[in-house]
């Protein structure tokens, strides 16, 4: 599995401090190593796959059941430039459900 990670945040430094410090307390209470800065997006074995499909749908953190799969990941370093158009998917709500889901 390959996973992106984020090297550099376009947003601002509270959304920035905000996603650090969430990071960086996940890290410290999960029983599984999760990467810090990994992005949702993904390539992934079809074996990978089969196991994700069987797992709940009321769990949306991809980041988390990625690394709770067991498989080896391998992160590629990426700069996501500034979103051109169209508002952010994620509320600071909706940001806020997928931390307690996560």
């Amino acid at each position: 599995m390959v996973y992106a990670i984020r090297t550099k945040r376009k947003e601002g430094l509270l959304k920035r401090a905000t996603y650090k410090l969430f990071y960086r307390v996940l890290h410290q209470l999960a029983s599984i190593d999760i990467p810090v800065d990994a992005g949702d997006f993904c390539v992934m074995d079809r074996e990978v796959v089969e196991v994700l499909k069987v797992m709940p749908k009321c769990s949306q953190f991809v980041r988390g059941l990625r690394s709770w799969a067991g498989f080896r990941q391998v992160g590629v370093a990426y700069e996501r430039s500034v979103q051109q158009a169209g508002a952010p998917k994620y509320t600071f709500a909706k940001l806020l459900d997928l931390g307690v889901i996560g």
